[in-house]
């Protein structure tokens, strides 16, 4: 997730490749089973709200730190994955 400047709070999932992070990028690392929960989560607007708090400074950016600082629920796996099951049901009447 790109944590400084216009793009700050925009994300992207990679899933199952390994990736290089430049500057004022940082990476959720989650296990394989709740990465698609995590993922679905850092695009929620709880979770975007609570992002923009921390934003300081004329471009916009948020510290390592004050991210460390914003909590990630995690209810149980089988919670996780009816949640994903969910989301991915409604994206499909979406196409």
């Amino acid at each position: 997730m790109c944590i400084e400047g216009g793009s700050a709070g925009k994300k992207i999932a990679v899933l199952n490749q390994d990736v290089c992070f430049g500057n004022k990028l940082c990476c959720f690392a989650a296990y394989t089973e709740i990465s698609k929960y995590v993922y679905y989560y850092l695009q929620s607007p709880i979770f975007l709200d609570m992002f923009n708090q921390y934003k300081t400074g004329i471009i916009g950016g948020v510290s390592i730190a004050k991210v460390k600082e914003i909590l990630l629920p995690l209810p149980p796996l089988q919670e996780q994955q009816r949640i994903v099951a969910q989301i991915e049901k409604l994206f499909e009447q979406l196409k």
